[in-house]
């Protein structure tokens, strides 16, 4: 869902909590967060991704606010399965804007 303009992202970007991004994206005024599951991952780890996304949103805005800069934050999960239909409504209720079913390049 990201432009092809955008190109590669950084890996491992740091957050001012503390936090260690998978991979990040500077587009214009946007922000955005990538964190990524293998096919490997548990259930488990899907599910704290899915939090891990909230959290790096909200930190991503918190930090864009004490710079006075406008919010504009966005985290996506990747996975490299398909989501389990059963964590489609927590996906959902939390807001979490997923890709999955990603071949590994």
């Amino acid at each position: 869902g990201l432009p092809q303009s955008l190109g590669r992202g950084d890996t491992e970007e740091p957050l001012q909590s503390g936090d260690v991004l998978d991979v990040f994206f500077r587009y214009g005024r946007d922000q955005i967060a990538v964190e990524v599951k293998s096919r490997l991952s548990s259930e488990a780890d899907i599910v704290r991704g899915m939090f891990q996304c909230v959290k790096y949103r909200a930190v991503l805005e918190a930090q864009q606010a004490a710079e006075g800069l406008p919010q504009s934050a966005r985290a996506i999960l990747v996975l490299e399965a398909k989501l389990p239909p059963k964590f489609q409504p927590l996906k959902n209720i939390l807001g979490v804007e997923l890709v999955d079913g990603i071949s590994p390049v």
